[in-house]
């Protein structure tokens, strides 16, 4: 697993994986039906996960959540398509 180049749903099945229960099936029912087949697909295919890429994965949710909106809920408009609110573009933080 190239750790440098994951995708949004496997960096969302390594972090619901690290989080663990019942946190992780809080955040599986707040999903839509595809939405948590894709995780669930994810998960299949995850194997095993490096110490390091699991750190990557939090520090990027971390500063994710560094950008929050007024609402205490972060902004996700915008995220990897170049026009994120976030000071720089849309890089870097972006879980997909």
């Amino acid at each position: 697993m190239d750790q440098n180049n994951l995708p949004g749903p496997m960096k969302v099945a390594i972090l619901i994986n690290a989080i663990g229960e019942p946190g992780a099936g809080d955040i599986l029912n707040s999903m839509n039906s595809q939405e948590r087949e894709l995780i669930q697909q994810q998960f299949q295919q995850m194997g095993s996960v490096s110490q390091a890429a699991m750190d990557k994965v939090i520090t990027e949710f971390s500063q994710l959540l560094e950008n929050v909106n007024g609402s205490g809920i972060p902004s996700l408009e915008g995220i990897g398509d170049g026009t994120s609110n976030d000071g720089n573009g849309g890089a870097g933080t972006s879980l997909q």
